[in-house]
């Protein structure tokens, strides 16, 4: 199965990161699956290590490179279908990496594997009847916890956007 890690399921992979569910990084480091990353989460991470937000520890773009190869992703490039496809998202997901992450996940019709731990769905309502796209759930034998990974189910979309600290 393919799918889109955003930032923070990339991020939190790549460093071992308990705040990423057991779901999500299981499936990340499923060989079976296609684990696909935009040049929208490490432009992100490189924004947010020159503000002072990260310090990931080591020099950045060996540290990115060494990533995506070693974990076997797969960058998805940026398209202009992809950026067209930004014009009819709804404002309710106002950051722009998330926008243009959602917008590729919508274009591309895979689900966006979130590494945030919040009950709702974390990506998005691109119709205007805000309902989701429909993608496959994960097959568990068990509920998915609080902490699991979250696909884009089809039902409302409720905003996870919220001020960040």
């Amino acid at each position: 199965m393919k799918g889109l890690l955003d930032t923070h399921a990339f991020l939190w992979f790549a460093l071992g990161d308990a705040r990423l569910g057991t779901a999500a990084r299981v499936w990340i480091a499923d060989p079976k699956n296609d684990a696909w990353i935009s040049p929208a989460s490490y432009w992100e991470i490189a924004i947010k290590i020159s503000v002072g937000k990260y310090s990931p520890g080591h020099p950045y773009q060996a540290f990115v490179e060494s990533q995506i190869a070693g974990n076997r992703f797969t960058v998805l490039p940026i398209e202009p279908r992809h950026t067209a496809a930004l014009i009819a998202l709804p404002y309710h997901h106002r950051d722009p990496f998330d926008r243009l992450l959602i917008a590729q996940a919508l274009v591309e019709s895979v689900p966006l594997v979130s590494g945030e731990s919040s009950s709702t769905p974390t990506a998005s309502c691109a119709s205007g009847d805000r309902t989701c796209p429909a993608i496959p759930q994960p097959s568990t034998s068990r509920a998915p916890s609080k902490r699991s990974l979250r696909f884009l189910p089809r039902r409302p979309c409720r905003p996870r956007w919220r001020p960040r600290s």
